[in-house]
């Protein structure tokens, strides 16, 4: 079978917990371990809610499968005849919320918000990449310029040692700026990947990508920061064991967005963008430290 013909499956574990994805042979041999019951919940690409094990012909043994149900494609055997195939599904938008990697969102069975592993999120480093960034880049020529004799015959003996100290503080700047600018990027990604269970209004990559489409972005700008804090909040309220979490400020995030737009007051707006940043990585190191738990106690695994 050709790799990309690969059937990968995800399953929720007693607790609620997602594991995977994992292929359909490994999904085989959990089945035999005794890790996939009769009454594990599995879901694969083309299928648009989760099925019991039961429900996929081939899991578990005859004895505990029951009926005419999709077959489980392992790409070692052939499907028997009379086999139904399960046939791509495609659901209406906002029937299942979407999940990570696109998988359909299910809540654990006491309404607990599924942990996502997520990298923690460090304001501090990104506001020190920032400024020194900016101190770098812009001190560089002033410190060549002072190390420049004032004595033009002696000019030629030092230019050198001063341009290279010129170009070195510049390019050390320019990097820690590239870096200042990437690193809230990814934060914002990730606090819109941390959304993906609680139905947000656009996906990680969307919220990132569509920012650097020319004059579309003048809008898009509100739904990545603005939407983001009123998706949050939502979030955070509508799962009991979020709400201890923390929030990010709708009005800091609708003046940022507005203030950048408009001339002479770019300055409050940017402050404003740093406040909302920091806020964002608060509740994005409260999601990880809250997987974090998870992994300790076993209930879900990194993969």
């Amino acid at each position: 079978m050709d790799e990309e013909e690969v059937q990968l499956w995800q399953y929720l574990a007693a607790d609620g917990t997602q594991h995977g994805p994992v292929t359909a042979d490994d999904l085989q041999a959990l089945a035999a371990q005794g890790v996939i019951h009769p009454e594990t919940e599995v879901w694969t690409e083309g299928l648009d809610q989760w099925v019991p094990a039961t429900h996929v012909e081939g899991l578990l043994p005859p004895a505990a499968a029951a009926g005419h149900h999709p077959t489980l494609l392992t790409g070692t055997v052939a499907p028997p005849a009379g086999a139904h195939p399960i046939e791509p599904v495609h659901p209406t938008p906002g029937a299942v919320p979407a999940a990570p990697e696109g998988v359909p969102a299910a809540a654990a069975d006491d309404g607990s918000y599924p942990p996502t592993p997520v990298q923690r999120a460090s304001f501090g480093k990104f506001l020190t990449f920032l400024i020194l960034g900016i101190v770098l880049l812009a001190g560089a020529p002033l410190v060549g310029i002072a190390t420049m004799p004032d004595d033009p015959a002696a000019a030629g003996e030092t230019a050198t040692p001063a341009l290279a100290l010129m170009a070195l503080g510049g390019g050390i700047g320019l990097i820690l700026l590239v870096m200042a600018v990437v690193m809230p990027l990814t934060f914002l990604h990730r606090a819109w990947k941390l959304l993906q269970w609680g139905a947000p209004r656009t996906t990680p990559g969307k919220a990132v990508g569509l920012l650097f489409v020319p004059f579309f972005n003048l809008y898009w700008l509100f739904v990545a920061y603005y939407g983001l804090a009123k998706d949050w909040n939502r979030t955070m309220e509508s799962f009991p064991d979020l709400q201890p979490g923390p929030r990010i400020s709708e009005g800091t995030a609708l003046g940022a967005c507005i203030c950048l737009l408009i001339p002479g007051v770019n300055v409050v707006g940017v402050i404003l963008l740093l406040a909302h940043y920091s806020q964002i990585c608060r509740g994005i190191n409260f999601m990880a430290e809250r997987a974090m738990h998870q992994v300790r106690a076993g209930g879900i695994h990194l993969y």
